[in-house]
């Protein structure tokens, strides 16, 4: 279901919809089912309640999902062009970068931060949240680490880690920062001060 240049509202039915708004500030509503939002607006507003089934937005523009829409999956478009600000709310979410210099932010609820392959900011928030690590990704910060909220670090299975120890802590002498490298190259970096041993944050999992 797609909108025009104007302002338009789109309403889902029961099943698995795809809504796409268009240029304008358009209101998209999904229904039941597991529906698939694009955004290309930043004035677009998305309604989507509890029991609406598993949904996903994907954005060109930055966004932040609104306080009471419950929308799993929050995504940066691959073409948007540059980077992205994607900000979640107090509901668990994901979201997940692209290959841009994209900011995660997670909110209060559990989130998970997937970046992209472009340097990453991820903010995880208040919560228990997760930061995917990829061999593959870019270089990413992670500004709000904390092994006592119990965030923890989850090393994707589609990238070429195979164990915990093949990860490096080392302290940058010039910001205290904590370098996590994988075979000599950064995969992210940590605000510092924090502890350099891996088994004092934990946080891993295979």
């Amino acid at each position: 279901m797609s909108g025009g240049g104007g302002n338009d509202f789109l309403r889902g039915r029961l099943g698995n919809d795809v809504l796409a708004g268009g240029t304008g500030d358009d209101t998209l509503i999904g229904g039941e089912g597991d529906d698939f939002y694009q955004v290309d607006s930043l004035g677009d507003v998305i309604i989507e309640s509890l029991g609406g089934g598993t949904d996903r937005i994907t954005t060109s523009v930055n966004y932040t999902l609104g306080a009471s829409v419950k929308v799993e999956h929050l995504f940066a478009a691959a073409d948007a062009g540059h980077g992205l600000v994607l900000t979640g709310n107090s509901l668990s979410n994901l979201i997940y970068g692209s290959t841009q210099a994209d900011t995660l932010v997670g909110g209060a609820g559990r989130d998970t931060l997937v970046g992209g392959t472009g340097d990453d900011l991820l903010i995880g928030g208040r919560g228990s949240d997760l930061f995917v690590l990829r061999s593959t990704a870019g270089n990413d910060r992670i500004s709000d680490f904390d092994s006592l909220s119990n965030d923890r670090f989850v090393l994707d299975p589609g990238g070429q880690f195979t164990a915990m120890t093949q990860l490096d802590a080392d302290l940058d002498g010039s910001t205290d920062d904590i370098l996590l490298t994988y075979q000599g190259g950064t995969v992210a970096v940590m605000n510092g001060p924090a502890s350099l041993a891996l088994e004092d944050w934990n946080a891993w999992v295979i």
